[in-house]
């Protein structure tokens, strides 16, 4: 018999986080509004609570924040920070090479405890939400409002029950839960491309398969110096948002690949990096507002700013037609904007940072499940939800994080303060939800 939970939370990164940290702060506020302790459980693919992928292990330790302190507004991190100043005083002997770096640059601003200019070092970040999250949960289940069980594993489809319930399924098992918050990260993308690479060539295209982004760039930077030890390096780089331009960072900054680099190209639609970084050199096509409001750190603009103006960075706005391989090389077949003429470009390494996919097409098996039975958005880029966060035809369902992809953001998917208030809405609306419904018999399970 399946186990039954008050609330399951499928994702446990900082949307997750956030939305249970505001449900707990609402019942520890109201404790006589729970009749008996609320059993949670969390599922977390790779068992980083509080983390996720974006500020946890799966991020290279020279990850930054792609905005300052001060614009993140994020008043918890910042009073975190200040009292916790050690946190970054630490990285000046730390056993990892970047956080030393890191600390050397900023070394004079950490010493005079200013630190509302500085783009942090994401896994400092990561640290605040982990610990954010099992102190509050702690406090819960010391004041029995909660029991928490956590899962480190991936759910692989969910499906409304005919008792109003949800049923998750995993590989091996199934759950029950009267609500779900859908917390899972931007959508995966279905690449058309590495399907026609020879295996003696897969070094030489990066892209990650599960997630969208620049994660484990450093894995795959050393295997490409290890397959190719010598010789110039031709990089293209498909995409123009924060992971794009931070692979960019990645492979200049790499001891081994940084060297050998004779030339830069990064491909887009829009042509345009974040900071508003252009090619003057090409023509300008159209571009949204959200593009040219793209933020990033600013080490990672000014290191794009350097090689634009030595003529080793060429960006050029374009539509990647395919991706091929000729002998030892790959070849991107492009569409130039606006002048729709064709080309090629010949590269020895190619990162593909194209960013997050659609619901019908996506390798995830839960979210292209759901994109089969559930009704959708236009686009395909996050499903139909009603204005307090739930799924419109589901309305215990709630949806976190930017698998929101909508209006209602009002920011860029990895805005941090998106994240904080749509955790309090969600965590709000779920705590009248949990407490109003009279159907939730209160028992108490085990904790993990």
């Amino acid at each position: 018999m399946s186990e039954t939970f008050d609330l399951a939370i499928i994702g446990a990164g900082l949307s997750g986080a956030r939305v249970l940290i505001e449900l707990i702060d609402r019942l520890l506020r109201n404790p006589a509004r729970a009749d008996a302790a609320i059993k949670i459980a969390l599922f977390d693919r790779i068992g980083e609570f509080g983390r996720g992928i974006p500020y946890g292990s799966y991020s290279e330790r020279s990850s930054m924040l792609i905005e300052t302190l001060e614009a993140t507004r994020c008043p918890q991190f910042s009073r975190w920070l200040a009292r916790h100043p050690e946190v970054l005083e630490n990285l000046a002997d730390a056993r990892n090479a970047c956080d030393r770096d890191w600390f050397a640059r900023n070394r004079q601003t950490i010493s005079s405890r200013e630190f509302s200019e500085l783009y942090l070092p994401r896994h400092i970040f990561g640290l605040f939400s982990e610990q954010a999250l099992a102190q509050r949960i702690d406090a819960a289940q010391r004041a029995r409002c909660i029991h928490v069980t956590r899962y480190a594993c991936e759910i692989d489809d969910l499906h409304a029950a005919d008792d109003g319930h949800y049923k998750l399924f995993t590989a091996r098992e199934s759950f029950d839960a009267r609500h779900v918050v859908l917390s899972v990260g931007s959508i995966p993308r279905h690449d058309p491309f590495v399907a026609d690479l020879p295996p003696s060539l897969e070094h030489k295209y990066v892209y990650d398969k599960t997630f969208c982004g620049s994660f484990l760039l450093q894995q795959a930077l050393d295997r490409y110096a290890e397959r190719e030890a010598v010789g110039a390096i031709r990089l293209a780089i498909v995409g123009a948002a924060a992971s794009a331009i931070e692979c960019l960072y990645g492979a200049v900054s790499h001891p081994k690949i940084a060297p050998r680099l004779s030339s830069i190209t990064t491909v887009s639609r829009s042509g345009v990096l974040p900071d508003g970084l252009r090619d003057p050199k090409a023509a300008p096509a159209k571009v949204s507002a959200y593009a040219l409001n793209r933020t990033s750190a600013k080490d990672y603009v000014e290191a794009a700013r350097t090689l634009l103006a030595s003529g080793q960075l060429q960006i050029i706005p374009a539509l990647v037609r395919s991706l091929t391989s000729s002998r030892r090389e790959l070849q991107l077949s492009i569409t130039r904007s606006p002048e729709a003429r064709q080309e090629t470009i010949c590269a020895d390494l190619v990162l593909n940072c194209s960013g997050a996919g659609d619901l019908k097409s996506t390798p995830s098996r839960l979210l292209r499940s759901l994109a089969a039975r559930l009704e959708t958005r236009e686009n395909d880029r996050g499903f139909r939800l009603r204005e307090e966060y739930t799924i419109a035809s589901w309305p215990k369902v709630f949806v976190a994080g930017p698998l929101l992809n909508q209006g209602t953001l009002n920011s860029h998917v990895e805005s941090i303060s998106a994240c904080f208030r749509v955790g309090e809405e969600i965590g709000s609306r779920l705590f009248e939800s949990m407490i109003s419904d009279a159907r939730t018999p209160r028992c108490v399970g085990a904790s993990a």
